[in-house]
């Protein structure tokens, strides 16, 4: 759990395949994680569940985040597929990395957050706490051995969505 120093926290945690039964396409759809994310900000509590990542982004999400304790992220601001999460490194005026910023939106949004502008997002930071970084990042990997990243149905295995999906287009030029 990241915790904030006005008693900000922020928890994620995957429950499940969105398509537990679906194991045998190219590689999206069987993978998508349902995420429960788990926030206090002031007063106000909330939970909620929603296919937010990906299995591969679980894991990119795991090294971004454990590369920031070394100040060394390949990109300060991490997004994904879907806009539910965005996670930013901030620098403070010396430079360095200090804060986390976790964006939540569309699904993972705050009900009470009330705008103008559709969709809705809400940010907490958090000062950089290396206990609370690794054990968001050990819970994660804990979470990924339960659902791993799923490749059956796939008979030849790249390294990533995109290269099976140019070894599809290639045996499909044989044809």
């Amino acid at each position: 759990m990241l915790r904030g120093s006005h008693g900000d926290e922020f928890s994620l945690r995957i429950v499940g395949y969105e398509f537990p039964d679906k194991d045998n396409d190219l590689g999206f759809d069987s993978n998508w994680l349902i995420v429960e994310i788990y926030c206090k900000h002031g007063e106000k509590t909330w939970v909620k569940r929603a296919p937010s990542l990906l299995t591969w982004e679980a894991g990119i999400l795991i090294k971004w985040a454990r590369d920031i304790l070394y100040k060394q992220p390949g990109s300060e601001v991490l997004e994904f597929i879907e806009p539910n999460l965005l996670f930013q490194a901030l620098r403070g005026e010396n430079g360095k990395i200090e804060t986390l910023r976790v964006t939540l939106g569309h699904e993972t949004c705050p009900d009470w957050v009330h705008t103008l502008r559709k969709p809705a997002y809400f940010s907490m930071d958090f000062a950089i706490n290396p206990e609370d970084i690794e054990a968001f990042c050990q819970s994660l990997e804990a979470d990924l051995l339960i659902y791993p990243r799923r490749l059956q149905g796939i008979k030849e295995l790249a390294s990533s969505p995109r290269d099976r999906l140019r070894i599809v287009k290639k045996d499909n030029d044989r044809t």
